[in-house]
């Protein structure tokens, strides 16, 4: 395993018609102001429950299975570098959807008992899920499929690997598909889709800007990535 760590018209009947203009103008103007004055609108919440901490919680307790399954196929060293890791990325994770006002939603798990759930049945689940993820999306997968499907989560990974490192080119491509199978992964376990729609169109639809400033969200949304991708380096070791 290679280590590397968005526009806003003649006499007295003429003075009654400017008047009566000129007071229908005002008018517009004060109910244009007081439009202005008006709290912003979370068009999420049309859509979407809002945001609280008991639901994000409960959401790290039910994903620790997957964590779980993932840090038991490693070596002692390796499940240390990611716990150093992890803990960043939740509370990343955390910022976004406080960002987005959505509640926080489960991958996967959501047929369970919540935390009623007897742990073995959660884990059991836990175990499956991930396995049927990484046969879906690599081992059913030729190289070409796996290139096809992962070319823009491959090209930074593989470039740095060969420039920087060293790597033959053959073996940083396989190293970056194997890491791309696992970043995928951990962002279906984090933003389930429905969320991941929620943060895209929230980066790009002018609606949005209204609640709150995109580049802001740009800015966790990158600082996720790059965690998740730094974890996924360590974990891509078990495929």
């Amino acid at each position: 395993m290679f280590q590397v760590n968005n526009q806003f018209e003649l006499a007295e009947q003429s003075l009654k018609a400017l008047n009566k203009l000129q007071s229908t103008k005002a008018n517009l103007l004060q109910e244009e102001a007081e439009a202005k004055a008006l709290p912003k609108v979370n068009y999420a919440k049309f859509v979407f429950e809002e945001y609280d901490d008991d639901s994000f919680e409960t959401k790290v307790k039910m994903d620790s299975a997957y964590y779980n399954v993932l840090l038991g196929k490693l070596e002692e060293s390796q499940q240390e570098a990611v716990q150093s890791i992890l803990s960043g990325m939740l509370k990343t994770v955390k910022t976004i959807y406080e960002t987005i006002n959505v509640k926080p939603k489960i991958y996967g798990l959501q047929r369970l008992n919540g935390l009623n759930e007897n742990q073995s049945n959660i884990d059991q689940s836990a175990t499956r899920i991930i396995s049927d993820f990484v046969t879906r999306n690599y081992y059913r997968l030729n190289m070409e499929e796996r290139e096809h499907k992962y070319i823009d989560r491959v090209k930074d990974v593989s470039k740095d690997l060969i420039l920087q490192e060293g790597i033959d080119p053959t073996e940083a491509v396989k190293f970056s598909l194997r890491t791309a199978v696992i970043a995928e992964l951990l962002e279906h376990i984090n933003f389930p889709m429905t969320v991941r729609n929620e943060i895209e169109t929230s980066l790009t639809s002018t609606k949005y800007a209204q609640i709150f400033d995109p580049e802001v969200l740009q800015n966790y949304w990158q600082s996720y990535q790059e965690q998740a991708l730094n974890i996924s380096k360590i974990v891509s070791a078990i495929l």
